[in-house]
């Protein structure tokens, strides 16, 4: 079902929708299109479904440089963005990554110390060829990739 169509579907069935997370960044898919990148195409989609003075928080993720970008801009991290849309409808954004290196080395610790236990939250383990195809795979909720002997999160 196309994205517009979902969207109507679902507000008749909840009505009020006040955030939205773009979790996807500049690799989004097309809506129309599919087979091709649409850098803002998560931020649109939020757009269109955050009723007025909603928020929409971004986590997914906008890079530069970035030399395998189509476009001059888009290998800056530039992005064209419909600014005055949010603007108009007073939406709040809020962006940023998570600060994973601060982290990394106390939960290695704790899942080497047992604990914390990942593997309650793990639900599958592949290996680093299966990855790309798993990235599409609906259900997968956390997945460990496996580096010959070693395993990634």
């Amino acid at each position: 079902m196309e994205f517009s169509r979902a969207v109507v579907q679902a507000k008749k069935s909840c009505g009020v929708w006040t955030g939205a997370i773009d979790a996807v960044g500049y690799q989004a898919r097309d809506d129309k299109n599919p087979s091709r990148e649409n850098p803002t195409q998560a931020l649109e989609n939020a757009l269109r479904v955050v009723n007025p003075t909603g928020s929409v928080g971004v986590i997914g993720v906008y890079i530069a440089p970035d030399s395998g970008a189509k476009d001059e801009q888009r290998k800056q991290g530039i992005f064209s963005f419909p600014l005055a849309n949010f603007f108009e409808k007073g939406l709040t954004i809020g962006t940023g990554q998570d600060p994973v290196k601060k982290y990394n080395e106390y939960l290695r610790d704790l899942i080497v110390s047992g604990r914390a236990k990942p593997g309650r939250i793990v639900s599958h383990h592949i290996s680093i060829d299966q990855a790309p195809e798993a990235y599409y795979v609906e259900g997968y909720t956390k997945v460990l990739i496996r580096f010959g002997e070693k395993v990634a999160a």
